[in-house]
């Protein structure tokens, strides 16, 4: 106890002068103690996505755990409600689904609101990190290159939803549509990043039933945009992704059961996501060295077993054999194509699709197998330089 209140003494000094002039000491006092017990026992953050289609009713979903997580310090980011009005109305018309176009609006509005979570979360982990939501305004720093409209909007969402009560475990609430696996896999890796926990409901809904919701929306989205993404939505797969471990499929027509969210998040604060080991930069270049030729080798065998299925296929379709000709030269050449992109780094394999590959040929389901398939039967190898995210070849 007086170790505690030597702390609390030293932390007492270090409070600007003015800040008792704006609160009341007791409240000063009460957020000292806790943050010390922060300090002590970090209740670890959890990121926590909702996902699905537009109308699947995730930001009603969300506004519900806000109002009913209450031991949770909940910061609800709901991705409508945070882009920018302008560039809202810049992707109505485009299809948002379209995330070829690597530079697009859409796609570098994603990439910043990353940013902006990754600098909450590291925040909220360091040991500089203050007690109140008054605090946090003025010791947080917008990224260099982040838009300012948009971090006022995010300022604004920590300012809303959390509660000035650090002993209680921060819930970091995304709302968003996250239809590719790859896109939720970015804030696993933020997760990651800070040893947080991590987990995902996935609201699933009918395309009808998510049309018709769609136009009781203010704002609505295109139908042909929920169409597209419902042919192209990877729901989350905890049997053969293990970072999916934590997720819980919620059908769109029924009520959130806050026990089972509360169990979720429970047993993701048990086990949170590990950071990578550090490595020296010798080593770790060795290892990727070693593991791109892994990744090579492997890739060889998949496409050749990939283009003996095909041929196989077209001979029992009864091709002539000027054609099966034609065909083997076209996928003897897309195969040494694709080769050559992965050994120069124009197509890298995402980590989650190459991570513990051993004998990627003799499973043909896998993530690898399906990743090779689209890769040759693409018609343009050169769309992929520079792009490496695999929703882009899905």
């Amino acid at each position: 106890m007086g170790k505690t209140m030597s702390i609390l003494a030293v932390q007492a000094r270090q409070v600007p002068a003015w800040v008792y002039s704006v609160i009341p000491i007791d409240i000063v006092t009460a957020h000292l103690v806790g943050f010390s017990s922060l300090m002590a026992g970090r209740p670890v953050p959890c990121v926590l996505l909702l996902c699905g289609l537009p109308g699947s009713g995730k930001t009603t979903h969300t506004k519900e755990l806000v109002k009913k997580l209450i031991d949770e310090n909940v910061l609800a980011l709901v991705f409508d409600e945070l882009m920018p009005q302008e560039l809202a109305e810049k992707m109505i018309p485009q299809s948002s689904v379209n995330e070829n176009l690597v530079a697009s609006p859409w796609k570098q509005f994603r990439e910043d609101m990353l940013c902006c979570v990754d600098t909450f979360i590291s925040h909220l982990v360091s040991d500089i990190t203050t007690s109140s939501k008054r605090d946090i305004l003025y010791t947080i720093r917008k990224p260099v290159h982040i838009n300012e409209e948009l971090w006022l909007c995010f300022m604004k969402a920590i300012v809303s939803s959390l509660v000035a009560d650090w002993t209680k475990p921060t819930l970091i609430v995304i709302d968003d549509n996250m239809y590719y696996r790859s896109m939720r896999y970015q804030y696993y890796q933020i997760a990651r990043k800070y040893n947080s926990a991590f987990c995902q409901i996935y609201l699933s809904c009918d395309m009808d039933v998510a049309c018709v919701r769609n136009k009781q929306r203010e704002v609505k989205v295109p139908d042909s945009v929920i169409i597209t993404m419902a042919t192209k939505i990877e729901p989350p797969d905890p049997l053969n992704n293990r970072w999916e471990k934590f997720s819980i499929t919620v059908k769109a027509e029924q009520h959130i059961d806050i026990c089972q969210i509360q169990d979720l998040v429970h047993k993701a604060r048990l086990e949170p996501v590990q950071s990578l080991p550090q490595v020296d930069v010798e080593q770790q270049n060795h290892s990727r060295r070693l593991c791109s030729e892994s990744v090579v080798h492997q890739s060889d065998q998949v496409l050749r077993k990939l283009v003996a299925k095909h041929m196989a296929q077209l001979k029992v379709k009864g091709c002539s054999k000027a054609d099966l000709k034609v065909c083997a030269e076209k996928f003897k050449s897309q195969r040494s194509k694709i080769l050559d992109h992965l050994r120069t780094g124009i197509i890298l394999v995402p980590d989650y699709v190459a991570n513990g590959v051993s004998d990627a040929s003799k499973d043909q389901h896998s993530l690898f197998v399906q990743f090779f398939e689209t890769l040759l039967t693409l018609e343009n190898l050169d769309q992929l330089r520079n792009c490496n995210e695999f929703e882009q070849y899905s």
